[in-house]
């Protein structure tokens, strides 16, 4: 009886522990825009192509390049370089997309992204955008962020570089038991009207990290109150 108890304290205290431990995030998607050739205006490559493959919706601009070999017509590029690599991807006016997981049930997911501003003129300011986390199956945002701009001025709560800066944002969501199979989808957006307010983007990562489950309190009681009785049994 002794040993009973004691193998099923053990059991279910292990057990206990390994389900409140922290969850293990596992990167879904992850791009930084890193391809050959991206050297000058002219040689920008889509993010339609391999290894990209984004989709970019009809009417929209969007390329692929290096910019610390690009001197525009319209204003000098990133004197400090990218946050990832040498590429990155901008966004003249527009959206794309890109089609990036399965939902699993019960898991969070995080999109870390950064949003570039270049060094050159005003046209090159960031303005108005949106990052948008989306269940293509029930058309609907699961998460978003949206910065818009009066003047200069922020008006969301989105990151707002200065010139020649980049700074990171992230959205997130927890699925549920109804979304499970579902496609997940990374939505990037100009909504600057198409003024010539370019928008770049970089170090795009999607994380994803299994949410404990219910029954993780009960598994710790039934560890514990195993113990209790073992030492209750010895004492006897």
């Amino acid at each position: 009886m002794k040993r009973i108890l004691i193998s099923f304290a053990f059991v279910f205290t292990v057990l206990a522990l390994a389900a409140t431990g922290p969850a293990l995030a596992t990167s879904i998607y992850y791009t930084s825009w890193e391809s050959t050739p991206t050297q000058g205006e002219g040689g920008s490559i889509s993010p339609t192509v391999t290894p990209f493959l984004w989709t970019v919706v009809s009417g929209s601009t969007a390329a692929v390049m290096n910019p610390s070999d690009l001197w525009f017509t319209h204003g000098t590029p990133y004197a400090n370089g990218v946050p990832d690599g040498v590429s990155d991807m901008y966004i003249g006016q527009g959206t794309l997309y890109k089609d990036v997981a399965t939902i699993i049930a019960n898991t969070t997911y995080i999109l870390t992204f950064y949003v570039g501003c270049r060094m050159g003129g005003d046209r090159d300011f960031v303005k108005n955008y949106t990052v948008s986390l989306y269940d293509i199956s029930k058309n609907t945002a699961l998460a978003s962020i949206e910065h818009t701009v009066t003047g200069y001025t922020p008006g969301g709560p989105a990151p707002n570089p200065t010139r020649d800066t980049w700074v990171m944002g992230t959205i997130t969501f927890t699925s549920t038991a109804g979304m499970a199979g579902d496609s997940l989808r990374i939505i990037l957006s100009n909504i600057g009207g198409g003024n010539g307010e370019v928008i770049s983007f970089d170090k795009i990562n999607l994380d994803a990290a299994p949410v404990p489950l219910p029954s993780t309190p009960l598994l710790l009681g039934s560890g514990l109150l195993g113990l209790a009785g073992w030492r209750r049994f010895r004492k006897s």
